[in-house]
Order: C-alpha cells, then sequence, then structure tokens
C-alpha cells in the first residue's frame, strides 16, 4: 500500500510528460481517463505477469507494464518469484532505455547506435 502512494510524493508532471503518458494509457487496453490528466501512473503486474505483458506486443499489440508506467511508478512486489526470462527481458529494457539517454546526451549527437 505504501508504494502506490509513491507518484503522489513525485514532482508535478510537465505539459509534455503527461501528454506521453495520456498517449501510451490512450492506446492500452483501458484508454486513457481524463481524470488522470497529469497524474502520473502507478502499475504494479503481480509476479505471475509474462513477458509480453511486461514489455508489450502481442498479436494485437498493446504496450506492456513497462510503457504504461512512463513517467510514474512500476513496482515489481516479490521480485524473486517473477520468471527468469520476464525478469531478462526487463533487465534488457532497462539496458536499453540507459543506452538511448547516454546516445541522446553524447556531444554532437549519434548517427547510429548498436545495441546488444
Amino acid at each position: 500500500m505504501l508504494a502506490s502512494r509513491l507518484p503522489g510524493i513525485l514532482p508535478p508532471m510537465t505539459q509534455e510528460e503527461a501528454l506521453a503518458s495520456a498517449a501510451i494509457q490512450s492506446v492500452g487496453s483501458a484508454g486513457f481517463d481524463v481524470a488522470n490528466w497529469k497524474k502520473r501512473p502507478y502499475r504494479a503486474p503481480h509476479h505471475t505477469a509474462s513477458a509480453v505483458a511486461l514489455v508489450g506486443g502481442g498479436s494485437n499489440p498493446r504496450p506492456g507494464e513497462i510503457s504504461m508506467a512512463m513517467h510514474g511508478v512500476l513496482f515489481l512486489d516479490e521480485l524473486a518469484r517473477f520468471d527468469r526470462k520476464v525478469l531478462e527481458v526487463l533487465a534488457r529494457a532497462a539496458r536499453v532505455r540507459a543506452h538511448q539517454r547516454l546516445a541522446r546526451r553524447a556531444p554532437g549527437g549519434v548517427s547510429g547506435a548498436v545495441i546488444n
């Protein structure tokens, strides 16, 4: 219960963050509720969630929990109980995101990036 309060102590969302978060929420299965404008999302997937549920995709592509928590909180309770494959997918997504941030911050930008 304490973790669900984390979005409330984070700084207020900027207009750009709110717009990006609303865009992702709008393509999710539940859609976007205007009452949640500028409220940081809180997502807490169950430890039985699949890799596709966490990362997104599938036969009818939908954003996963990682994307749905953009600019908010992704709380993984009982992390040790998540399937190893799911944790590996999560770690890969984190590495890709970190690499993208570093590439954007590089002086003069980069023309291409290789992600292993």
